[in-house]
């Protein structure tokens, strides 16, 4: 396949932008990115990695939330235990006391 002219690589792309089609102008970028001027090439190399770094980032936030969600409920339910054991000493003493 000829390699395409800045021009035509422009063309293409801004015709999925226009059309919305993000999966088809990132599937462009990927397969066309050797065409383009190495600045312009930098810059989408560049725009691909700050992208991932990103949802990596979104992805360790959320699990660092599930996990804080968990301690918490682990220490709450930690907290009702005892304070069951609690209840249930209470109850004992009172029945020893009322059996003497």
């Amino acid at each position: 396949m000829k390699p395409m002219t800045p021009s035509e690589l422009y063309d293409t792309f801004y015709g999925f932008v226009e059309s919305g089609d993000e999966g088809g102008a990132r599937s462009f970028l990927t397969e066309h990115l050797g065409e383009f001027p190495e600045e312009t090439k930098n810059q989408l190399i560049s725009a691909f990695l700050t992208e991932v770094i990103s949802e990596e980032a979104e992805v360790l936030q959320a699990r660092t939330e599930v996990q804080k969600g968990v301690s918490e409920t682990l220490s709450d339910i930690q907290g009702a235990k005892k304070e069951i054991e609690n209840q249930n000493r209470i109850i004992q003493l009172k029945e020893q006391l009322g059996a003497k």
